[in-house]
């Protein structure tokens, strides 16, 4: 692995000196293909330095050093909602994508995404979207449609919500309530319910919080951490079941045509390693970041009666919502939901 930071550089620059997608066989290096990876997520990062090296170390181990990868973190090569650009346009050859980043390029994982009550642990869902994203529709409509193949697809554990006070135990506590989301379906289902959903960057998410800009935040436990909002949070629901995000690995689909096929069955086997401790690693770290960061907030599990309500609320929007959507796409949903349980 070849971990590179640059600076200075524009795109069109970075393509040409990259020389567009690797090609086995024809960088003058004895048959060793070189791959580019790129990600949004700076290099320190616990999902960099616990996943996605490793990852890059079994794949050049597994073809006894047939493949070699350049590493480029932090957005060097271009932004994580430009992923299936980047890839498909030779920029990169492997890429770091977010489901809810490029919802055109992503229509059916976009939509199923936002959909409540999809998934229970980020094990499930990962599970889940990591099997549909290799099957049809999802697979041209999400990825073979624009030059990209997925190596895998996970899922974050699902949303919470998180206040300064206020207490939610049903829907009926979101009524009024001025809620960050991230937008799309999330939206239509807190809209459904009477809240206000509000669409804010990451960076903002602390300060709005704060002031009283928002009543309270909908995103998934790990994001406490990084965004500071445990210091701020009195009450956070737990088990609530708000949906989550999708995420994963891309590559260029004529880059992994002209790829051998034991190294096929590595960049398998490597792609399926990263998802199985990435989703375990969630799971542990949702329940470390209840019992040490939310210690002094109300944290409120969702059973008994209060997850009824969450229940048929989810069930009610989900039948509606999916009348609206095509027949493809409630075929993928409950395959979805299959594969998740």
């Amino acid at each position: 692995m070849r971990l590179r930071l640059i600076a200075g550089t524009t795109l069109g620059a970075l393509a040409f000196a990259l020389g567009g997608c690797a090609i086995p066989g024809e960088d003058g290096d004895g048959g060793v293909t070189t791959l580019t990876l790129a990600t949004g997520i700076p290099a320190e990062h616990m999902f960099s330095t616990d996943h996605v090296e490793p990852f890059i170390e079994a794949v050049e181990s597994g073809t006894d050093g047939s493949i070699e990868i350049d590493y480029f973190p932090a957005g060097q090569l271009g932004d994580t909602a430009d992923a299936h650009t980047l890839v498909a346009d030779g920029v990169a050859d492997i890429a770091y994508f977010v489901v809810g980043f490029d919802p055109g390029r992503t229509p059916i994982s976009a939509s199923l995404f936002g959909m409540p009550g999809t998934f229970a642990t980020a094990e499930q869902g990962s599970q889940a979207y990591h099997q549909i994203s290799q099957q049809e529709p999802t697979l041209s409509s999400d990825f073979l449609d624009h030059g990209v193949r997925p190596l895998f697809a996970m899922a974050t554990p699902p949303t919470e919500l998180y206040t300064k006070g206020a207490e939610i135990n049903s829907p009926e506590d979101l009524k009024g309530m001025r809620v960050r989301t991230a937008g799309g379906t999330a939206s239509e289902y807190l809209s459904h319910v009477g809240a206000n959903p509000i669409q804010l960057t990451s960076s903002e998410l602390y300060g709005a919080l704060d002031t009283g800009v928002i009543d309270a935040v909908a995103v998934d436990p790990t994001n406490l951490r990084g965004y500071g909002l445990a210091e701020l949070t009195a009450f956070a629901t737990l088990d609530s079941g708000l949906g989550g995000a999708g995420f994963g690995f891309i590559i260029n689909d004529d880059v992994y045509a002209a790829l051998g096929d034991d190294e096929k069955d590595v960049l398998t086997k490597a792609s399926e390693e990263l998802l199985k401790g990435y989703a375990k690693a969630q799971t542990q770290a949702v329940a470390e970041i209840v019992e040490q960061d939310l210690a002094k907030a109300t944290v409120r599990r969702m059973e008994g009666a209060d997850r009824q309500a969450w229940t048929e609320s989810f069930e009610e929007f989900n039948a509606t919502y999916l009348e609206a959507q095509s027949a493809d796409f409630r075929e993928v949903y409950e395959a979805f939901r299959e594969a998740a349980q």
